[in-house]
This record gives C-alpha cells, structure tokens and sequence, in this order.
C-alpha cells in the first residue's frame, strides 16, 4: 500500500506523465534529445515510497533507495540481467547500439557504488579512516550545520517581524 502523499500524488504524477509524452515539442531541434518520458524519476520516486512504508529516518530512505536504484542488493547475474534489459530499452528509443560493451559498462556504474566490491585492504582503509574522522564527520559538522541554520532561522524571523 502506497504512502498516503504518494496516493495523493498520483493524479499529478499521472498529469505529468502524459504531459511529457503527448508530442507537442516534436519538431522543435533544441529539444530533440530531451527525454520524452519521465520514467527514470518516476523510478526513485517508487524506491523512496518502498523504503518510506518501513518507517526508517529520511536519511536511512534516501540511502537505501540509492542503493536500489544502484542495484546494491542484487547478484551480478541479476544486475548483468537489468543491463541487458536496460540495453534494450535503449536501443528500441534509438539511443544506443544494444552492445555488450553498453552492458558491461552499465554494470561497471552499478558496482562502482558497492562497498562488498572492494578488496578486504580497501575496506579496512575506509573503516580506518572513518574510525579517525568519526567525531569530526558525525559529531562537530552536523552541530555546526545546526547551529548555523538555527542562527539563518533567527535571523529569518527578526527580519519577518520588522
């Protein structure tokens, strides 16, 4: 079952999407390569509306909804799978030629993205390093960033008052 803002939602995604695919910029050259469906952000707003229903924090949703759009959680034969469909797709709008080459490097972006790719030494490296930078990275600039949109906060509503 949806989130209830995505029910609500539905009708204006709807709109839009028929908006983007009725034709009225054929003709037009600037926008020739313009993508004519909005189907890649309609996609992460399904992975953000699988992830809210679980009721994680906004940061944890966003995380992991990149991560599905990365296909973090798959296999490589289902990630070579994605690919090959993803491929497809694109050759039938005209986009690309439907190689293998197209495909492998389609799945290169996706596991650029995956922390299990990386070599036992490289992890250890980033863990070392996180380890060595956590109070500044998790503690001090989060609490600075809230101090300083406290203090733009402030300043917003004496401004509002006068």
């Amino acid at each position: 079952m949806p989130c209830a803002h995505f029910r609500d939602a539905a009708p204006h995604i709807l709109a839009t999407h028929q908006r983007n695919v009725d034709g009225d910029a054929s003709g037009r050259p600037e926008l020739e390569h313009a993508p004519t469906t909005t189907d890649p952000i309609e996609s992460c707003y399904g992975e953000l509306d699988q992830v809210l229903i679980i009721g994680a924090g906004m940061r944890a949703t966003f995380g992991v909804a990149v991560a599905l759009l990365f296909h973090a959680f798959e296999s490589a034969a289902a990630k070579r799978a994605r690919a090959k469909e993803a491929v497809a797709r694109r050759k039938e709008r005209g986009i690309g030629d439907g190689s293998e080459e197209e495909e492998d490097k389609l799945v290169a972006a996706w596991n650029v993205t995956i922390y299990s790719n990386l070599s036992p030494e490289e992890r250890c490296a980033i863990i070392k390093d996180i380890r060595r930078r956590y109070k500044g990275l998790c503690v001090l600039a989060p609490k600075g960033v809230l101090e300083e949109h406290a203090k733009a906060k402030l300043e917003l509503l004496k401004a509002a008052r006068t």
